[in-house]
Formats: C-alpha cells, sequence, structure tokens
C-alpha cells in the first residue's frame, strides 16, 4: 500500500496504558503539521524536555495498521516563509523499513533536526509527505502465513515446516494473535531464507547418509540390518504401549471425569467435620 499524504489518518499513542486516537479528519500532511509539530512547538520553545511517544496503530480508511508494521517514506522539508535564498531551499528526506511504533519519534526528531540546519523556530518546518509504502511483516495466524506471496505457495503442512524453522531462527511476537516475524519484511529476503533452509535440510540428510555408511563398513551390513530392523520392533511395541493408554484414557485427557467421580464407602468423623475415605 503506498500513500500520498492527502488520506485521512489517525495515530493510536500509547500513554499510561491508555489509548490516545488523533483527529479523524486529519489528512496525513495535516497529521504532521497540527498534531506532531503542535505537540512539541511549547515544549520546545519553553526548553521543556520532548516525550518519548509509542504508535500502537495507525489507521488510514478502513484499515487499522498495527506496530512492528514497517514502512518506507520519502518527505519534502522546506520553511514556510520565504525571505532569502536559504530559506528557499527544499530537502527530500527519506526513511527505509521504519516500525511504525517509531513514526511519531522519527517526525518529532526530523523537525527539530531541519530546525537546527535552518536556524530557524521549528514551528517555520513544513514537511510533506511525498510518498509513504506500508511494508507489514510477514505474520502467521491459523489459517498459515499472511503478507508473504511466496510463503502463501506452500500447503499448510508446508508452510508449518517452515515457520518452526522460523521460529528457531528468526525474531518473533505474538501480537493480537497472530506470530509476527519482525523482521521480514521483503519477500526476496524471504526466498533466501527459504533456499538456505533447503540446502541446510540436504546436508543433514546427506550427513545422516554418510553416518549410515559408516555404521554398515564397522560391523557389516547384515548386521546393521538386523540391529535397525530390532530397533525398528522394538519402538513399534512402545509406540503401540503409549497409543494403548491414550485411548484408554482420552475421557481424562479432555477432561471428561464424569466415571471418574469418587463413590464414597466410609465415613469418620472429626473435630473438623466428617471424612469421607474413599
Amino acid at each position: 500500500m503506498k500513500l500520498t499524504g492527502k488520506e485521512k489518518a489517525r495515530l493510536c499513542i500509547e500513554q499510561n496504558n491508555e489509548e490516545k486516537w488523533t483527529n479523524p479528519n486529519f489528512t496525513l500532511d495535516e497529521l504532521l503539521d497540527s498534531y506532531i509539530l503542535g505537540s512539541i512547538a511549547m515544549p520546545i520553545k519553553s526548553n521543556k524536555k520532548i516525550d518519548k511517544e509509542t504508535v500502537k496503530y495507525f489507521s488510514t480508511g478502513n484499515i487499522v495498521i498495527d506496530k512492528r508494521t514497517r514502512i518506507n517514506a520519502k518527505f519534502r522539508v522546506s520553511m514556510k516563509y520565504i525571505t532569502d535564498k536559504k530559506s528557499a531551499m527544499e530537502f527530500e528526506c527519506v526513511c527505509t523499513y521504519l516500525d511504525i511504533s517509531d513514526f511519531y519519534n522519527f517526525m518529532v526528531d526530523l523537525y527539530i533536526d531541519y530546525a537546527e540546519g535552518f536556524n530557524a523556530p521549528i514551528t517555520d518546518i513544513d514537511v510533506k509527505i511525498i510518498e509513504i509504502e506500508i511494508r507489514p511483516p510477514v505474520s502467521f495466524t491459523e489459517k498459515g502465513f499472511v503478507n508473504s506471496k511466496v510463503l502463501k505457495q506452500y500447503d499448510l503442512d508446508g508452510q508449518i515446516d517452515i515457520l518452526l524453522h522460523f521460529l528457531k531462527t528468526q525474531k518473533w511476537e505474538i501480537i493480537n494473535n497472530k506470530i509476527i516475524f519482525t523482521e521480514l519484511i521483503n519477500d526476496d529476503f524471504v526466498q533466501t531464507l527459504l533456499k538456505a533452509f533447503e540446502k541446510e535440510t540436504i546436508i543433514n540428510n546427506e550427513n545422516q547418509k554418510n553416518m549410515l555408511i559408516d555404521y554398515c563398513e564397522n560391523i557389516g551390513i547384515t548386521n546393521a540390518r538386523e540391529n535397525i530392523q530390532n530397533k525398528i520392533q522394538k519402538e513399534q511395541l512402545e509406540k503401540e504401549k503409549l497409543e494403548t493408554i491414550i485411548n484408554n484414557n482420552k475421557d481424562f485427557y479432555s477432561l471428561n471425569l464424569t466415571k471418574y467421580n469418587p463413590k464414597f464407602t466410609k465415613r469418620r468423623n472429626t473435630n473438623n467435620g466428617p471424612i469421607y475415605i474413599i
């Protein structure tokens, strides 16, 4: 998704475990000038510290974007009032893969930096959005991966295999009942990870073959085959025993305990009341 600054947009700021939403009538450009610049102008004029703020949600239209979503953005920065050559200059500022939760703080720093560069009051700085590209990270839900065309090519079983690998090797968080892989934004990078995973699997399989060959060479093929068959039979018997235990106790594991209600067979009185002995 790409935005130009003309779209209606809101930020949800986390403050003391509470959600504070901005005016729903602001466009993105107005959000920068009226809300972000407006909230820091007086503290800066009074030489007060600017508090950091965390964006919990960003919304535009009917779309609500969670934190950990990344944005690529390009801004045009200039002076609101032209008085000389320096004040007539315009600059482009680019940020890449900015976490949406840091959007407010990034814009505050942008205003402060350019106010110092122009040697002008911060309220004279004009920032306009050229383009914002929304880049949601790869996520996993009960239906499989989202935000990745590459991962959606696999069936659910294949996606679960990849999920297990990513859980071991990538940074992730659980947000709104989704597993968010916070640094997986680019499908080209995801494709590279999958190729590396495939190579790792091939190497592990070949190593297993080498170990089997070494084993056969050490004790002979006949003995190796006999040992493997004995091992399979032993494990099969243990598996069947475990399956019998599971099948005989399905009611217990599903917390259906009606058939396990105790029958009291004897009562003994004590100072604290009757005790029933099963």
